[in-house]
């Protein structure tokens, strides 16, 4: 039944192009609304996870659309962080990792939410963006050992090894002694180079 009725709204379409217009407003405005209830505490953060699994595996056109954009929408939003009041930022970093933990993103949305959160934890302690990293970190720890070459990124980074209780918990999950200094492969390992719903418009 899905099948048949993407055929007949895609053959539509093609003859009333402004039909698609209406359908990808539609999917906007909901995967705006999704986040406005996240934001304003009326759904946790465990439940909007699961809510995006059940999207991203359904058989329903609409809600895999509703995912995708905002899994876009949040990615494209990663520009206007440091913009983010404290709370909003701590969802949006909480939200972020949880998004990593869970495998919501994967391949080259992956690749990206990786990146942007490792560009994050290299910005100045005193920095918003350094608090979203994180916020972020913190969500996906259980997943570190998966990517030992990105664990010796961050710990490249020379501000967070002030932070012992941080390094601790990746060096653990990379499964290395707790140190007072990186090994010697890790002070040897090159450093890597990391290249809408907005809280931040909120009232």
């Amino acid at each position: 039944l899905e099948s048949q009725y993407n055929q007949i709204f895609d053959k539509a379409c093609q003859q009333f192009p402004n039909l698609k217009e209406i359908k990808d407003n539609d999917i906007v405005e909901q995967a705006n609304a999704y986040f406005q209830r996240i934001y304003t505490s009326r759904q946790t953060i465990p439940d909007a996870i699961e809510m995006l699994k059940r999207f991203k595996n359904s058989t329903d056109s609409r809600e895999t659309d509703i995912f995708k954009c905002m899994i876009h929408n949040l990615f494209d939003e990663y520009r206007f962080f440091d913009k983010y009041p404290h709370t909003e930022l701590q969802i949006t970093g909480v939200l972020f990792g949880a998004l990593i933990q869970h495998q919501l993103v994967q391949q080259l949305s992956l690749g990206l939410a990786l990146r942007y959160v490792l560009e994050a934890l290299r910005k100045p302690v005193n920095d918003k963006m350094h608090l979203f990293g994180t916020f972020a970190l913190d969500q996906f720890m259980g997943r570190l050992h998966e990517w030992p070459k990105y664990c010796t990124h961050i710990l490249q980074i020379s501000h967070l090894r002030q932070n012992r209780d941080l390094t601790g918990r990746i060096k653990a999950a990379m499964g290395e002694p707790d140190e007072e200094e990186p090994t010697e492969h890790l002070r040897n390992f090159a450093g890597g180079t990391a290249q809408r719903f907005s809280p931040a418009a909120q009232p």
